[in-house]
């Protein structure tokens, strides 16, 4: 178990890395994504793409990880419905279950477009928008 968990938490370290070529620092920016979404070429708009895709994902493994964490930590065992009913609202939103990565990719790019403060933290603006077009019921 412990070893599945520590390949999840490198996976979404990979994942949350910036592209290539880019200073790490506080970890991507708003403005430093922009730049891939709004290139020409193929590569960048996909690198685009795939980090947002990887912020979602990124979240829903989170809020699995910690409802196992919080099942173990209450001596309780976590059943699969309650790890997936805990996906469902990772990182404050709740996406469709029947969503499709064209239904929010738009959505996505239009927030993101939007932020009045292009240095802010790309994952966290991307939870923002999310939060605020899908929100739990």
């Amino acid at each position: 178990m412990v070893d599945r968990m520590k390949k999840l938490i490198l996976m979404m370290a990979v994942c949350a890395a910036p592209a290539w070529g880019q200073s790490f620092g506080q970890g991507m920016t708003v403005e430093q994504l922009l730049q891939f979404c709004k290139a020409d070429d193929r590569f960048s708009r996909g690198s685009c793409n795939g980090y947002i895709l990887g912020a979602v994902d990124a979240a829903r493994s989170s809020a699995m990880v910690m409802s196992i964490a919080d099942a173990q930590a209450k001596n309780i065992s976590p059943t699969v419905e309650k790890i997936d009913g805990d996906w469902a609202d990772a990182g404050g939103y709740c996406l469709p279950d029947n969503i499709t990565y064209d239904a929010f990719l738009p959505i996505a790019m239009n927030g993101l477009f939007r932020t009045e403060n292009k240095d802010s933290a790309a994952s966290l603006r991307l939870m923002q928008i999310f939060s605020a077009a899908y929100p739990c019921p």
